[in-house]
């Protein structure tokens, strides 16, 4: 509400001063307009179209509005997107509980999906002390309350020039530096039609996190993939960024630049919660050998995501190696 006062009044202040009457009419015919436009709940189309441009998809905050008005999609879109009947069989009922069916479209989010038990617990107390938070209120004071952490990604670059490139104007997921604005909005839309059961059509548009995810694990689609892997060890960040076969296939005759990542915790999407991976592999199940370097497995830790984009303010340092490091191996 306060965002369409402000708008009424910057239009309607140059109305006061203007000093004709064309000039008069022409300004309230703006501000009808602007009003119109204040007021008016912004179509699907509209919110994909500006979810995209701003390179924020489903982690736009606007969205909220769409989900708001239409909670009956969510528990649909929760089994679409993480190919899970967990969530909204068993999970969503107690977001409901938690913090309101309103507000119960924060379960799409893939960074509260793996921390839900935290979050609920989290919202449960917070909401005593401020009930009327919005959606938005809620996540934003529920990521400020896990703080900051360091991870750690490798690349293989061409140039040190390359490398202070992507410092300075931050590292898109190989899905936004391949694909075009048009096949990202046919993704989103395809995205919030749970209808869709065709692998095919899944796996072409990668539709959902979990697909995403899943692919993970074999490394399938990763050139559409909208989430960005690093590592909380410096070592498995280096080893992997340099020897996995993706990092080749991208630049073969490339030098490993390994750039240091300090972001708030909330940003990394963590392999834990209904977002484990379920393998056999659990903490101290084995062991990463790199070099002399040996790391006990600890799926949270060996590898997170962030979606989308590794903003610039986020990388603090890159480190650029001279030699190839180790390649990992793991070891039960």
């Amino acid at each position: 509400m306060r965002l369409q006062i402000s708008i009424l009044a910057v239009v309607m202040s140059g109305c006061l001063v203007s000093d004709s009457v064309f000039a008069e009419n022409k300004c309230l015919a703006q501000l009808t307009s602007a009003f119109l436009k204040a007021t008016r709940t912004p179509t699907e189309d509209e919110l994909i179209q500006d979810a995209v441009k701003n390179r924020r998809f489903w982690l736009d905050p606007k969205l909220n509005v769409h989900f708001e008005a239409n909670p009956e999609l969510v528990p649909a879109l929760a089994r679409h997107w993480y190919e899970s009947e967990a969530l909204p069989q068993s999970v969503y009922p107690k977001v409901v509980s938690a913090v309101g069916k309103k507000r119960a479209h924060l379960m799409l989010d893939p960074r509260i999906v793996c921390r839900i038990d935290q979050f609920l617990a989290w919202s449960t107390t917070f909401l005593k002390t401020h009930p009327e938070a919005t959606a938005n209120e809620l996540r934003s004071s529920f990521a400020a309350s896990l703080g900051q952490t360091k991870v750690f990604r490798g690349m293989r670059l061409g140039s040190a020039v390359e490398a202070a490139q992507l410092k300075s104007q931050g590292i898109l997921a190989s899905g936004l530096r391949t694909q075009n604005e048009q096949y990202l909005r046919n993704k989103m839309k395809l995205e919030l039609d749970p209808s869709i059961i065709d692998h095919k059509k899944k796996q072409d548009h990668l539709l959902g996190f979990g697909t995403d995810l899943r692919n993970r694990q074999i490394n399938r689609g990763l050139d559409h993939s909208m989430l960005i892997s690093t590592s909380d060890w410096i070592e498995i960040a280096a080893s992997v960024g340099y020897h996995h076969p993706q990092a080749v296939k991208m630049s073969p005759a490339g030098r490993l630049y390994l750039f240091e990542i300090d972001i708030p915790e909330f940003e990394l999407v963590r392999k834990a919660g209904p977002l484990s991976s379920g393998h056999a592999y659990r903490k101290g199940s084995g062991s990463y050998q790199i070099g002399n370097k040996s790391i006990e497995y600890d799926e949270f830790k060996v590898e997170s995501f962030i979606p989308y984009e590794i903003r610039p303010e986020w990388i603090s340092n890159v480190h650029h190696y001279q030699d190839a490091p180790p390649k990992w191996e793991f070891k039960r």
